[in-house]
């Protein structure tokens, strides 16, 4: 069992610990008044062009040889041809 000294030292760190956890990850996700983490984009909902998607990869081969894809697709909607259920 560790002195009493050494208890304190240990609960006190990690005490510090737990707030500075609550203050950097808990608390900005349930700060009242706040918007959510991330935000999502209601008007590429509501738009008639086509909207880009764009992905990147890299592939790594065992003698460290990588080789780089990239996939660009642009999806639209039309909304004269969609039924409502």
């Amino acid at each position: 069992m560790p002195t009493r000294t050494i208890t304190i030292l240990i609960v006190v760190f990690w005490l510090g610990m737990l707030a500075w956890l609550m203050h950097a990850e808990v608390w900005p996700r349930i700060q009242p008044g706040q918007p959510p983490a991330f935000a999502v984009d209601l008007m590429d909902d509501s738009q008639d062009m086509p909207v880009p998607t764009r992905w990147k990869a890299r592939h790594i081969y065992g003698d460290g040889e990588s080789v780089d894809y990239r996939i660009s697709s642009a999806v639209g909607h039309n909304r004269r041809t969609t039924r409502s259920s």
